[in-house]
């Protein structure tokens, strides 16, 4: 048993690298791409290739591929494996349904959004929404994309998944800044955005494939499969809706009133909030299908808890606190001058929040893995 114990232990250390690895190794070419990038387009038009690209990263990108990690520790671990099929053809049924229909929203509100919603400078205006239209095809490949990725994550094999995870991440952000430097534009990067998700999503599907002996897709699935995994994700999807309609309040706030380049401003600081937040999604990560396949041992679980909680809150308050007081000088050398004086105050507020949003990341695993998102 304390041997068992040992190695499960050991398993979860290897996890929890493995998935500080998805964080770090990206990072170090983000802080390099995000300067770059924002000389080439020019404040105005990276305000708007945020504001796309938050728009992707909130909308219709519902993470229903959750339940495929879910189910796939819980029924091994109850030794249900022959369930494990069907779990998968009803999720990515569902995220076939709701990723068209998300492509066939994006595309019928995107003068609306681009004009109405968001304000943008008449001149821009085309462009923008000839982006959104390339947003559209991206939501959905990448909706295709999580069902593949949930695979790995629910046979907990996250070493390939960080391994897959960190060469896409640096294609695209080396990609970004490769076409940044050559002097293209907006509509070039999101290009080569929805090459990379096309790439990496077939990727992830061999990769889980080989990992899961019980994976296939039929559209000939069993109804209760379907009902379990509409009754999980609705939690997900509800509140993901509500973040879409806060992003597009938010985002069309700061646009309609301050303009593309106050949006600039606003989100460079808050990607560092962001950092935060990711570093820590990314050790915890683990939690969730550990939370799946421990749901009848109370005692473990309070264990995990409790241990994850108090090193989470211990790192956000070293890297929170450090950041707060550094804020003006962080910005000046990463960003320069003009970013001090716009978005040094705004980074204080970014930090809390996200860090806040951080410590809840336990908790957020947790309760989603154990069935109640």
């Amino acid at each position: 048993m304390e041997n068992k114990t040992a190695q499960t232990s050991k398993t979860i250390i290897r996890n929890v690298l493995w998935g500080f690895l998805t964080w770090i190794l990206p990072l170090g070419l983000s802080f390099k791409a995000t300067p770059i990038i924002i000389k080439s387009l020019g404040n105005e038009d990276y305000g708007i290739y945020a504001l796309v690209l938050g728009f992707i990263g909130y909308s219709f990108t519902f993470s229903i591929g959750r339940a495929i990690t879910k189910y796939i520790a819980e029924y091994r671990a109850s030794g249900e494996p022959e369930k494990i099929r069907d779990i998968v053809s009803a999720t990515f049924f569902i995220n076939i349904i709701v990723g068209l229909f998300g492509v066939l929203m994006i595309c019928l509100l995107s003068n609306w959004l681009v004009r109405d919603v968001f304000r943008i400078e008449p001149d821009a205006q085309n462009k923008t929404v000839l982006a959104m239209y390339l947003a559209a095809a991206i939501v959905f490949l990448t909706m295709l994309t999580q069902v593949f990725s949930a695979v790995l994550q629910g046979v907990q094999r996250f070493d390939i998944y960080s391994k897959i995870y960190n060469v896409s991440s640096f294609s695209l952000l080396l990609g970004n800044l490769i076409f940044a430097y050559l002097g293209f534009g907006l509509l070039s990067l999101l290009s080569w955005n929805l090459s990379i998700i096309s790439v990496f999503c077939v990727i992830y599907a061999i990769s889980a494939k080989k990992l899961l002996p019980e994976f296939g897709i039929s559209f000939k699935f069993e109804r209760e499969a379907l009902r379990l995994v509409v009754r999980y994700s609705l939690g997900i999807i509800g509140y993901q809706v509500t973040s879409n309609l806060l992003l597009l309040f938010e985002r069309g706030w700061i646009t309609r009133h301050l303009g593309a380049e106050s949006l600039t401003y606003y989100v460079v600081p808050m990607s560092l909030g962001l950092y935060i937040h990711g570093f820590i999604t990314s050790l915890m990560i683990v939690i969730f299908p550990l939370a799946s396949e421990l749901k009848n041992d109370k005692k473990r679980l309070f264990s995990l808890y409790t241990k994850a909680t108090k090193i989470v809150t211990l790192l956000v308050v070293f890297m929170g606190t450090t950041l707060i007081v550094e804020n003006r000088f962080f910005l000046l050398l990463w960003m320069g001058e003009n970013f001090v004086e716009n978005s040094s105050k705004l980074l204080i507020v970014h930090t809390i929040t996200f860090g806040l949003a951080a410590i809840l990341s336990v908790t957020w695993q947790m309760t989603e893995g154990l069935g109640f998102p």
